[in-house]
């Protein structure tokens, strides 16, 4: 099965990123590369309110997501 690799931050989960990724799944097994906390600091200057693990736990729970990864 081809894997797709999909980059994003999550910050703010919304209607894109759930496009987004039923899009990707429809190519192979959708793994998501979630942006770090110190990352997210360092491009855009702020820390999200939730953190790295919250937010894999809520990118991991989509049912088009097979994987999270850093």
């Amino acid at each position: 099965m081809t894997r797709v690799l999909v980059d994003m931050s999550c910050t703010l989960l919304h209607h894109g990123h759930v496009r987004l990724l039923k899009k990707a799944a429809e190519h192979g097994d959708v793994i998501v590369a979630l942006t770090t906390d110190e990352e997210i600091l360092s491009c855009k200057g702020y820390l999200p309110e939730l953190n790295h693990e919250q937010r894999a736990e809520i990118v991991g729970a989509i049912r088009y997501v097979d994987e999270v990864i850093p």
